[in-house]
C-alpha cells in the first residue's frame, strides 16, 4: 500500500475511532449515572424496610406481652369461674330469714334466761336454741356465700370487659403490624427490582469501559504509525533537499569558478559555494532545509 494510502486510512479509522470513543464514554457516563441514581433509590427504601421491620418488631413485642397478661388472666378467670360454679352448687337458700331466726333465738334465749322453767321444758328450750343457732350459723354461712358469689360474678364480668379490651388492642396491634409488614415487603420487592436495573447498568458500564480500553489502546496504536510514518517521511525529505542543496553548491561552485576565470563579479550564493568548496551545509543551513523539507512533509 502507498504511504500516502495508509495516511488516508489510519487518519479515517482514526477519525471514526475518536467518534466511537466519544459515543461510548457517553454511554459508559449515563450507565454510570443511572447505576448510581438507582443505588440511591434502594439506600432509601433499605431505610424505609430497616425502620418498617423496627415498627413491626416493637408491635409484635407488644403483642407478646398483651398476650402475656391476657394468658394470665385467662388463668385468673378459669380459677374464678371454677371458684364460682363450685360456691353456686353448695349454696341453697334457706327456709328462714335471718332476721326472723335471730328474732325468735333471742326470745327463746331471754325467756330461758329470766323464766322458772321446768326441766322438762328447759331441755326442750336448750335443744331449740341449738337448732336455731345452727339454722342461724347456716344463713349466715348461705348470706357471705351469696356475697362472695356476687363479687365472683362482678370480677368475671370485669375480666370479660378486659378480655374484650386486650382483644380489641390485639386486633388493633395486628392490624398496624400487617400495615408495617407490608410497606416493608413492598420496599424489599422494589429494591429486588432496582438492584436488577443497577446490576444491568453497572455491566453497561463495565462493558463501555472495556471497550474504551480497547479503542484507546487502538488510537495509541494508529498515533504511534502515525507518528513513525511522519518521522520517516522527514528523514527522506530531509536526505532529499540536502542531496538537492548539495548539487545546487556544486553547480553554483562551477559557476563560481568559471566567472573567477573570466574576471566576471560573483554573487553573494557563488561566493559561498566558492568558499565552502561545495562541502555539505553548515549547521544553520541544514536546520532551514530541515524545516523545508517538514513543511513538505505536512503537505
Amino acid at each position: 500500500m502507498d504511504v500516502a494510502d495508509e495516511i488516508f486510512e489510519l487518519r479515517q479509522n482514526l477519525e471514526v475511532l475518536e467518534e466511537k470513543i466519544e459515543e461510548v464514554s457517553k454511554a459508559a457516563v449515563e450507565a454510570k449515572k443511572t447505576r448510581d441514581e438507582l443505588h440511591a433509590k434502594i439506600k432509601e427504601l433499605a431505610e424505609i424496610v430497616r425502620t418498617e421491620k423496627e415498627s413491626r418488631d416493637k408491635v409484635n413485642e407488644e403483642v407478646k406481652k398483651i398476650k402475656s397478661m391476657k394468658d394470665a388472666l385467662v388463668k385468673e378467670y378459669d380459677k374464678k369461674k371454677e371458684e364460682f360454679e363450685k360456691l353456686q352448687a353448695t349454696v341453697v337458700p334457706p327456709s328462714r330469714k335471718e332476721e326472723r331466726l335471730e328474732k325468735e333465738l333471742k326470745r327463746l334465749e331471754w325467756e330461758y334466761q329470766t323464766s322458772a322453767i321446768p326441766p322438762s321444758k328447759a331441755r326442750e328450750m336448750e335443744e331449740r336454741i341449738l337448732e336455731l343457732e345452727a339454722q342461724l350459723k347456716t344463713v349466715k354461712q348461705y348470706n357471705e356465700n351469696r356475697e362472695k358469689l356476687e363479687r365472683l360474678r362482678s370480677d368475671l364480668r370485669e375480666t370479660e370487659a378486659e378480655f374484650r379490651t386486650f382483644k380489641e388492642k390485639l386486633d388493633e396491634l395486628a392490624n398496624e403490624a400487617h400495615a408495617h409488614h407490608k410497606k416493608m415487603m413492598e420496599a424489599v420487592e422494589q429494591i429486588e427490582a432496582l438492584r436488577a436495573q443497577a446490576d444491568e447498568a453497572h455491566m453497561r458500564y463495565l462493558s463501555s469501559n472495556t471497550q474504551l480500553t480497547f479503542m484507546k489502546a487502538q488510537k495509541i496504536a494508529i498515533l504511534k504509525r502515525l507518528n513513525e510514518i511522519s518521522a520517516d517521511r522527514n528523514i527522506k525529505a530531509q536526505l532529499q533537499f540536502y542531496q538537492k542543496a548539495k548539487e545546487k553548491m556544486e553547480q553554483l561552485n562551477e559557476k563560481a569558478k568559471e566567472k573567477i576565470s573570466k574576471g566576471k563579479r560573483l554573487s553573494f550564493e557563488e561566493f559561498q559555494a566558492y568558499v565552502s568548496g561545495a562541502e555539505p551545509l553548515n549547521l544553520d543551513q541544514k536546520k532551514d532545509v530541515s524545516k523545508e523539507a517538514s513543511a513538505e512533509v505536512s503537505h
